[in-house]
């Protein structure tokens, strides 16, 4: 079968029994297929690996499938795909996610006519099930020239200072990015978290090698109200955020420099009062227990940041009275 035999597509999935088609589906669409997909169910609770199984008797792609004995994440589900797989280069899809015909054609190449680059992305349409208008996820956090550098007329650009861009946050869609196996393996693969695993993992990959880029749409990024990313996460993703931050300060993923270091320490301070704020909102019990758990990430002591906050405070005795019907 022709198309990029080097690359495989790796799936991490948890109870998407019902999207998960619509993902391999739009892997089976690519004018340059995959040579396989690599699919780790992460113990879901619903019927996904019966679903993958029976696209799979169909498809005209290898699938391999994996299930995983208990839920690990997403950080540990894309590593177990990446060391079961056999390709060279890695192009992870979220599965409630999808490619658009062109993505692999688009990406894979890249990497062939930049020989430094360690990982080539590209833009993603976000799409909201709730009607709100779409928009372009890349293109709101990066432009032509503005933190890029044009290689050449084919529309490939090189990311400059890319451990700058990711010191504090990531921008790269997930479901629109290939990278090298070997960049991956020398990285020690990604961080095992459950939120922030492919924002510390391209961290690492920028002591490897260049990233490139092209400012089109390659994916179809579907928001449906349930994403580890929504409203409902909040508070989790505040408190993942703090932590890898702080993992960061800690130089467990880079070499820092000073100035990276005072970048850290006020996006640290910053990120504290985001997490304070959302963990006031779900009452005083909650917000005292998200300060005592992330004393040791942070150095905060518990006890001065509940009395330097008093409007955080305030805000979280109001909620506790609230609930309580008070």
């Amino acid at each position: 079968m022709a198309g990029n035999a080097n690359v495989s597509v790796i799936v991490a999935t948890y109870n998407r029994a019902h999207l998960i088609t619509r993902a391999l589906d739009s892997v089976a669409r690519q004018t340059e297929p995959p040579g396989e997909i690599v699919v780790v169910d992460d113990a879901s609770q619903d019927d996904t690996a019966t679903v993958v199984e029976r696209w799979a008797a169909d498809s005209s792609i290898p699938v391999q499938l994996v299930v995983s004995p208990r839920n690990r994440g997403l950080g540990a589900s894309r590593n177990t795909a990446m060391q079961a797989a056999r390709g060279s280069l890695f192009a992870p899809l979220d599965s409630d996610d999808e490619y658009l015909p062109h993505a692999l054609a688009t990406l894979a190449p890249m990497l062939d006519r930049h020989a430094q680059a360690v990982v080539a992305f590209a833009d993603g349409l976000v799409t909201f099930a709730d009607g709100r208008p779409p928009h372009r996820h890349l293109a709101r956090r990066l432009a032509p020239g503005a933190g890029t550098t044009a290689l050449g007329r084919d529309g490939d650009f090189r990311l400059d200072s890319p451990q700058e861009h990711f010191l504090t946050t990531s921008f790269i869609p997930t479901c629109s990015v290939v990278f090298r196996r070997s960049a991956a393996e020398a990285a020690g693969w990604m961080p095992e978290l459950r939120y922030g695993e492919d924002w510390l993992f391209w961290l690492r990959l920028t002591e490897l090698g260049e990233f490139v880029c092209r400012f089109e749409d390659v994916s179809i990024i579907h928001r449906q109200g349930d994403n580890l990313t929504d409203e409902g996460n909040a508070l989790f993703n505040a408190r993942q955020i703090t932590v890898s931050l702080a993992s960061i300060r800690r130089g467990e993923h880079i070499a820092l420099t000073e100035a990276q270091s005072a970048r850290l320490d006020r996006a640290i301070a910053e990120q504290a009062a985001a997490h304070r704020y959302f963990a006031s909102r779900d009452g005083l019990a909650t917000y005292w227990r998200e300060l005592r758990s992330l004393a040791p990430e942070t150095g905060l002591n518990p006890t001065t940041s509940l009395l330097a906050h008093p409007r955080d405070l305030a805000r979280a005795l109001a909620s506790s009275f609230r609930r309580s019907g008070g």
